[in-house]
């Protein structure tokens, strides 16, 4: 059983361009206090729905799409193990956008839907997000668990074996400086 999505009003034929996914762009900073009042929102009231999306990588300068408060209909397209579109991050006119392409035929009247993507770190959060797609290959959550093997999935992508090598020697032979120390501690690691 899905909610109350984004239905299409017109046959969309294969890697067609459905819709943009429209919101104010915010800095990560901003994003991230908007995210932790809606978790105390849905904490107090058991109800609260974001809708962020990351436009760039995830760190203190990238920004965020958010269609909470003035987002268009794309943000109602909900999550789907077997998506019929899925999102692309697009230069248009060099500024940044979020495109919604149909990965397959959809049908009028059918329900757009997407593979939202998100990982967890909080097995928490991830218990709770239960996916509602009915596909014959759903995983069950519409969240993904990053669990302990988040740091080597990031190493694995980011760097290769030999710049794996390079950084493990440098950690080992180099002292901490207060620097590091502070970086640490601002990513919560003792």
């Amino acid at each position: 059983m899905r909610g109350l999505g984004d239905i299409s009003r017109a046959f969309v034929p294969r890697d067609t361009p459905v819709m943009e996914y429209i919101g104010e762009v915010l800095r990560r900073p901003v994003a991230d206090r908007r995210e932790e009042a809606a978790e105390r929102v849905s904490q107090s009231f058991s109800k609260s729905s974001t809708y962020m999306f990351a436009l760039d990588e995830n760190d203190a300068d990238s920004r965020v799409v958010d269609a909470t408060r003035k987002g268009n209909l794309a943000r109602f397209a909900n999550h789907s193990c077997a998506p019929n579109c899925h999102t692309v991050v697009v230069s248009v006119g060099g500024k940044l956008t979020i495109a919604q392409y149909a990965t397959r035929k959809i049908e009028y009247g059918e329900e757009l839907c997407w593979n939202y993507s998100c990982v967890t770190e909080s097995e928490k959060e991830y218990r709770a997000a239960i996916c509602l797609c009915s596909s014959a290959t759903c995983k069950g959550a519409f969240l993904d668990y990053s669990g302990s093997s988040a740091f080597t999935t990031v190493m694995s992508r980011r760097h290769n074996f030999l710049d794996r090598n390079a950084l493990l020697i440098r950690a080992c032979a180099e002292p901490i400086v207060p620097e590091d120390r502070t970086r640490l501690a601002d990513a919560g690691i003792k």
